[in-house]
């Protein structure tokens, strides 16, 4: 069985993740670093005067954005549908210290990005 294998075969019962979940994880990683990247490619484009690649990696950054919004916003649903119930012991200490985590995290990262985002 080859690696490919392996990873079509694999559907949580090693990892303790399903695929489904790998993959909004995967999709919104993939997003944030094609965000970061085309901030590159975008200056690249300034600097040799072509403004048509500028508004091409503009635009696909912009939508980079979106989808990362889009997969931060259902992981942060599916996290609180799978918290353990609040009359755990180790619920209280565990989810608080992820659900901070998780919106100064985000809030953080929707502000830079929606201020460093020019309106178009």
């Amino acid at each position: 069985m080859g690696d490919s294998d392996t990873k079509t075969a694999e559907t949580g019962q090693i990892t303790g993740t399903m695929d489904k979940d790998y993959n909004l994880l995967w999709y919104t990683e993939t997003c944030l670093e094609h965000a970061l990247r085309l901030e590159t490619y975008c200056k690249d484009a300034e600097r040799a005067g072509d403004t048509e690649l500028v508004e091409l990696f503009k635009k696909a950054q912009a939508d980079s954005r979106k989808g990362a919004q889009m997969g931060m916003r259902m992981l942060a649903d599916r996290l609180t549908g799978m918290a353990p119930p609040a009359s755990s012991a180790s619920s209280g200490s565990m989810s608080g210290g992820m659900s901070g985590k998780m919106s100064g995290g985000e809030g953080s990262a929707d502000q830079s990005s929606a201020e460093s985002t020019p309106s178009q």
